[in-house]
């Protein structure tokens, strides 16, 4: 973890947030991750629209933010908007989208372009009632860390 965050550091990126793959951690893996200079690690579940509707602001835990389920090829824009809206009528919060194809059909974890520009406009004139799109940076805050080799 901490070489592929140097290896992106030194290639003119600003790693501050870790995706820990398949969403698996531990407290070991937390704190390796808190150790390479990540301010943040992200799973990929926890936000379920029944009990949590949303990340706070700041996390829980930074190391293990929370997140509704990843949009799939069969996930409408409805679905997603749901997650977005169930937040805002409970208090609000971070909801963290995780998107890891954009493109027609090229995996099952993938959201059409034709989809995302429809949820991005939906999205659009909500920041004028205070729901507002942000990078994990910004919203977990924090300096970059140095590098730190493995």
């Amino acid at each position: 973890m901490c070489d592929d965050r140097v290896n992106l550091y030194n290639h003119g990126l600003e790693p501050t947030s870790f995706a820990y793959p398949f969403g698996e951690f531990d407290a070991g893996v937390k704190q390796i991750v808190h150790d390479c200079g990540y301010n943040s690690g992200r799973g990929v579940s926890g936000v379920d629209d029944r009990k949590t509707f949303a990340e706070t602001i700041p996390p829980l835990d930074a190391y293990a933010t929370r997140t509704p389920p990843n949009p799939k090829q069969g996930t409408t824009v409805a679905t997603i908007e749901g997650y977005v809206t169930a937040a805002e009528q409970h208090g609000g919060g971070w909801v963290q989208l995780v998107f890891h194809h954009l493109c027609d059909g090229c995996d099952a974890y993938s959201i059409s372009p034709a989809n995302f520009q429809a949820l991005l406009d939906w999205l659009q004139p909500r920041a004028a009632s205070g729901t507002v799109v942000e990078t994990t940076t910004q919203v977990v805050g924090g300096p970059l860390q140095p590098p730190v080799p493995g």
